[in-house]
């Protein structure tokens, strides 16, 4: 029980404050006249106590409120500031429960397969995955030819030098120096024989062909394209490996990244050739590099109360930027203005009591 508290405790500390820190500031579609700043965001003691939620069939809740700013973008005078209610969050109980409408009700932890690098053998198919906290699944495959392909969320495959071309590994010269001290004389050389495969010479040929694979038939710019693929592994919009992931890349790897650094979230061009080497190093059959167990418990984890809300709230935050950039859009500020005219906290209210009330878990 006394987890459960503590995983709520860190969720109305740390992780609400980081809902809203991720999206500000909101700015108008146009990105020229209004921001929208939502700050001090905190919730309430109970509203009622438990034995009255329970008869008159009441959540047993406090209110999240928070400070909306209107700044102007040009002059960055602000034009309206006041604390708004967002919605009912609902408390935990001295029993790790949570009275939802007069019913008691648990969110249960689930045991999910952890975040990290990991590599598995079926059918004489050799395989590295990367699994991030959030962003693309990369999975890499070394096939009984000898080619190195790789897929991104599921998609068509492609040459793996491809990827590491876009990584800034450009020429075929680079790719081979960053894999000198991987093959021994007997060895396969996998990076050769996919080399050989590979339609692409340059990082925007590259990116060109790897596009192609993730949307065909769509047509894109070059560059547009080879910004989208670096933008999948290099930015922290797109991408965040988390602590566990990083913990078990630096350990599976022998790399030594800072677990707290902002960088430590993105998956490099050392991350990507460091997995690559080992995957190698599994197929020539090399000791001490070993498969991992999908099914053993060091693979896997328990995925918190927190958690589970916050990857539920993260698709409505999006939603809720989408509605507020409508609006601003729209603003008139020479009238006098509501805080109506600005944000619509209905979807995230919303959203809070579908899960609690509805949700599986």
């Amino acid at each position: 029980l006394s987890l459960q508290k503590k995983w709520f405790a860190d969720f109305l500390s740390i992780y609400i404050h980081k809902l809203f820190q991720d999206i500000n500031p909101i700015q108008d579609i146009a990105g020229e006249k209004h921001v929208i700043e939502i700050d001090e965001v905190s919730v309430s003691s109970p509203i009622n106590d438990i034995d009255t939620c329970k008869k008159k069939e009441l959540t047993y809740g406090g209110i999240i409120s928070a400070k909306v700013k209107l700044i102007d973008s040009v002059s960055q005078k602000v034009l309206f500031s006041k604390t708004a209610n967002v919605g009912i969050m609902p408390l935990i109980t001295p029993n790790a429960s949570y009275i939802i409408n007069g019913v008691e009700r648990v969110v249960i932890s689930q045991i999910v397969r952890s975040y990290g690098v990991f590599f598995s053998q079926k059918d004489f198919v050799y395989t590295c995955k990367l699994i991030p906290e959030r962003g693309s699944w990369l999975e890499i495959s070394v096939e009984k030819s000898g080619h190195v392909v790789a897929r991104l969320n599921k998609s068509r495959k492609f040459s793996i030098t491809s990827i590491l071309r876009a990584f800034g590994l450009e020429s075929d010269d680079a790719i081979r120096k960053a894999f000198s001290n991987t093959f021994e004389d007997n060895d396969t050389n996998f990076i050769d024989l996919t080399l050989a495969k590979d339609p692409s010479s340059d990082a925007l040929t590259a990116a060109e062909y790897i596009y192609g694979k993730l949307r065909p038939g769509e047509l894109v710019d070059v560059q547009n394209a080879l910004d989208y693929i670096k933008a999948q592994f290099l930015t922290h919009e797109r991408i965040h490996l988390g602590r566990i992931a990083r913990r078990k890349i630096n350990a599976k790897l022998s790399i030594s990244k800072s677990m707290d650094d902002m960088s430590s979230n993105l998956f490099d061009t050392d991350d990507l050739v460091a997995s690559l080497q080992y995957l190698f190093n599994i197929v020539n059959q090399k000791k001490g590099f070993y498969l991992d167990d999908a099914d053993h418990l060091s693979n896997k984890r328990v995925r918190t109360m927190w958690e589970i809300l916050h990857s539920h709230l993260q698709p409505v935050m999006r939603k809720f930027v989408k509605s507020v950039k409508g609006k601003l859009s729209v603003l008139n500020d020479e009238n006098p203005l509501k805080i109506t005219d600005l944000v619509n906290f209905k979807i995230v209210d919303n959203a809070i009591k579908s899960f609690f009330a509805t949700s599986q878990l």
